[in-house]
């Protein structure tokens, strides 16, 4: 006899359950938002108990996509997730957390690139999680009568997903591309139940959770293939630098009663006690040395402020005026990078406003910033570009090592108050990737460079950028 009851006379009896269950973590900020607030441009997404969570369908639906992006899934993802009419065989809980996760605020601006000014009215603020909080999940799947022969696949699935989660290659809420996001998973179960002989045993679970009794249905995911991945990546860069002189990634000080006046009136962004070279002052000082670069070789106006077709399908684009209704997603992803608060210096530095008709200091103008000091950091960067979709093309390889160049000459500024000369890194040694093939860069004792694979086809991947910008320029005259 059955012990699981039909929802309705046409569907199939149940004839087993699947489930996993584990710990999420988000190793870099995590927004889901609900839209606009009342206080900041984006709140975080909170639960009846005011604790921001997971929803299922954001997790569920960055599942699926990884999984469709990355993946040859067959139909085993349409199985799993459905599909029209197809009704999926996967529940998935909203992810609360287990700890008391820490919501913050930063605020973004849009920097005009004709004048290196903030554009008017371009500021907006967005509630964030803090890295390192922890989440339940709890992924349940439904094999029905007649459908027991793609058991095997599920479980490929799951052992995929769980795979890309340890690694780290997942993903989930907005900023991806810019570092945000990014979870990890730990301490992963699965058990398998057939009907109807575990019947008892799933409605005791179903009671009383999953005790010492339930380790004779678990399930070893890793005695499972995994699924076959696609070569999606083009470039991927591990990097090392050091700070030249000093970086400001500003964070707005909140007043604070009697302590105000101690305050200085701009610190260094900091995480879980330590400082932070965010995604987005990364990508934004990326994308605008990338433009710099594209327009000069091509011969258009260097100080364009608008950005070519390519590189808005490179870096991704959307018309914030709504009159073009074109948008592409991003191929380039940078990370966040996590500096020890040990490794560098940390002190204020006042600082006046002159007037530059009289030469003389301006009144009331006086103030201090806390940026943070070359010591002895390491500061790792990690930048991917995919490939174009349907097309084989190693151009972009050629311009992001142009950026990197700069990047590493100190000639690339990132973050705040770079009048003044800071933002500026040193690299000391880089692993570059591409569609296959491998190069290390390194400085020596001697301040000069080794270079470990082939020079001459790093060479070619300029080569063929510049032929790219150089069809561009034929194509304007």
């Amino acid at each position: 006899m059955e012990v699981i009851e039909l929802n309705s006379k046409k569907e199939k009896p149940t004839k087993g359950k699947i489930l996993l269950t584990g710990k999420i973590r988000n190793e870099s900020p995590l927004i889901i938002g609900t839209g606009k607030g009342d206080a900041v441009d984006t709140e975080v997404i909170l639960n009846e108990k005011g604790q921001p969570y997971i929803p299922a369908t954001s997790f569920a639906g960055a599942l699926k996509h990884h999984l469709e992006n990355e993946y040859e899934t067959a139909e085993i993802v349409t199985s799993v997730f459905g599909s029209g009419n197809l009704q999926s065989i996967m529940i998935v809980d909203d992810l609360y957390p287990l700890d008391a996760p820490v919501v913050t605020t930063r605020d973004g601006i849009k920097i005009n690139r004709l004048t290196g000014i903030v554009e008017a009215k371009k500021k907006y603020d967005y509630e964030l999680v803090e890295k390192g909080s922890e989440f339940n999940l709890r992924i349940e799947l439904t094999i029905r009568d007649g459908e027991e022969d793609i058991e095997s696949s599920v479980f490929s699935l799951l052992a995929t997903v769980v795979d890309e989660l340890e690694s780290g290659a997942i993903s989930i809420g907005a900023m991806g591309s810019k570092g945000f996001g990014k979870i990890t998973i730990s301490e992963v179960k699965a058990y398998r139940f057939v009907f109807p002989e575990d019947g008892r045993k799933w409605l005791k679970y179903l009671a009383n959770g999953l005790t010492e009794d339930s380790n004779h249905l678990s399930v070893n995911l890793k005695e499972y293939p995994k699924l076959e991945k696609r070569n999606n990546l083009l470039l991927d860069i591990d990097a090392v630098f050091e700070i030249k002189n000093s970086l400001m990634i500003g964070s707005s000080i909140v007043e604070s009663g009697e302590d105000e006046d101690k305050d200085p009136d701009k610190t260094a962004l900091t995480s879980r006690e330590q400082f932070v070279l965010s995604g987005t002052a990364l990508k934004g000082a990326i994308r605008d040395r990338a433009v710099r670069i594209h327009n000069t070789l091509s011969g258009k106006n260097v100080s364009a402020n608008e950005d070519p077709e390519d590189i808005k399908e490179l870096f991704g684009w959307v018309d914030e005026e709504g009159k073009d209704s074109y948008k592409s997603k991003s191929r380039v992803r940078v990370t966040e990078s996590y500096i020890n608060k040990n490794t560098v210096h940390h002190e204020r530095q006042p600082r006046i406003k002159i007037d530059r008709f009289t030469g003389g200091v301006i009144g009331g103008a006086l103030f201090e910033t806390e940026p943070i000091w070359h010591k002895e950091e390491k500061i790792k960067v990690k930048i991917q570009v995919k490939k174009q979709k349907d097309r084989d093309s190693f151009w972009e390889v050629g311009l992001m090592l142009l950026v990197l160049k700069d990047l590493w000459n100190a000639d690339l500024p990132v973050g705040g108050e770079k009048s003044i000369g800071r933002g500026l890194l040193v690299g000391r040694r880089a692993r570059i990737r591409v569609d296959g093939r491998e190069f290390e860069i390194e400085e020596n004792e001697k301040g000069t460079l080794d270079i470990k694979g082939d020079r001459d086809i790093m060479e070619k991947y300029v080569s063929k950028f510049l032929e790219h910008v150089g069809r561009q320029k034929h194509a304007q005259n």
